[in-house]
């Protein structure tokens, strides 16, 4: 039969050629309070009950920890309110490094926290999420922020004095509520329709009332409409904690929250749907 099929030229992007090279495999990233850098393959993370001493990393007081992949791409935020971008796969395995090695910061700049997102990942329709130590929450489109790299960092929000960045979450548009915990154990559930889109250098609006004088932001998450799901709770001196979605009602950005668990020391709080399995780490 006569070819119904048309043959074109097919034209590799940088990038798709970069990923293929990759090979995938998921890891664990980690962040020291002095700013060392490594990554931990996940397949060393054996599931264990809990209550267990758990598995010992090489590190320093543990700072941000994330779970991602080696085809996925990392962006490194900065006490000067910059992004920079790396590949998960261009942090060392095994061996930790500063971050001021893999990315180009001034002498007085540092590390804050990190967040990773998938390899060409529409940036129209995914935002990410800043969240401050006094409760300020700030929206951006990812595609703001698409020209960020190793040396030439992008501006990615103001703070204002007195404040730093404990979170920063991408999400899609999917989204539906946002739940911010503090270190008190007070927990606010709100629209995430209440945060409008703003741009690269704004920043940001109140998210939750903190007495700052008191207390302070230590985790946010982002989630679907579904009650089902859990919100799970960690303190400090090694304590966990599930709770219903369904136990918080939606309040108006800037309140201030419930009580979520009587104690003065969350460490982090992450959504689950009760069965799934957590990575906790301590120093």
């Amino acid at each position: 039969d006569k070819r119904i099929t048309q043959l074109t030229n097919f034209t590799e992007t940088k990038e798709e050629a970069e990923v293929a090279s990759i090979i995938p495999e998921d890891v664990v990233i980690q962040v020291t309070e002095d700013g060392m850098i490594s990554r931990i393959p996940s397949k060393k993370f054996k599931p264990q009950r809990r209550n267990g001493k758990g598995v010992k990393t090489k590190g320093d007081i543990i700072h941000t920890v994330i779970a991602t992949n080696t085809q996925d791409i990392l962006k490194v935020f900065t006490s000067f309110g910059k992004v920079y971008r790396i590949g998960a796969n261009e942090v060392p395995e095994d061996k930790a490094v500063s971050v001021a090695s893999l990315i180009q910061m001034e002498n007085s700049e540092k590390f804050m926290t990190l967040a990773s997102t998938l390899r060409g990942i529409d940036g129209e329709k995914t935002s990410v999420w800043f969240f401050t130590r006094n409760g300020v929450v700030k929206r951006t489109l990812l595609k703001e922020y698409e020209g960020a790299k190793r040396k030439n960092g992008l501006a990615a929000l103001n703070l204002r004095e007195g404040d730093q960045l404990v979170a920063v979450k991408i999400l899609s548009d999917s989204i539906i509520d946002i739940f911010i915990t503090t270190h008190n154990g007070m927990m606010i559930r709100c629209a995430a329709s209440d945060f409008a889109l703003s741009s690269r250098s704004s920043i940001g609006v109140k998210g939750i009332n903190v007495d700052t004088s008191q207390d302070y932001v230590v985790s946010a998450n982002g989630v679907t409409d579904n009650d089902k799901l859990m919100i799970s709770i960690f303190t400090e001196n090694g304590y966990g904690k599930h709770l219903k979605l369904s136990d918080f009602l939606r309040q108006n950005r800037g309140g201030k929250g419930l009580k979520c668990i009587p104690s003065s020391e969350i460490a982090s709080a992450v959504i689950t749907d009760g069965t799934g399995r957590f990575l906790v780490m301590r120093s």
